[in-house]
């Protein structure tokens, strides 16, 4: 049975774990421009592979913080 007030935790923690892969992304782009603007070299999987890494971050940080919400508002 779903519980009303764990499904408002799973949205909040969803929405939480949305901010955190802002961050993260924004965090990742601002590596990859701070590098290439100093002139080094950035690691070729990561600019090969940026979008995966996006898509991954989001499941993880969206779908785990919104089921850690759902089971903290399932245990009140």
């Amino acid at each position: 049975m779903i519980s009303v007030v764990g499904a408002i935790g799973a949205l909040i923690g969803a929405y939480i774990g949305w901010l955190n892969w802002q961050m993260a992304v924004g965090r990742i782009q601002a590596t990859i421009l701070k590098k290439q603007e100093a002139g080094q070299t950035v690691p070729l999987w990561l600019v090969k592979h940026e979008n995966h890494l996006r898509g991954i971050l989001l499941v993880a940080l969206m779908g785990g913080i919104a089921l850690i919400g759902y089971w903290a508002g399932a245990a009140l």
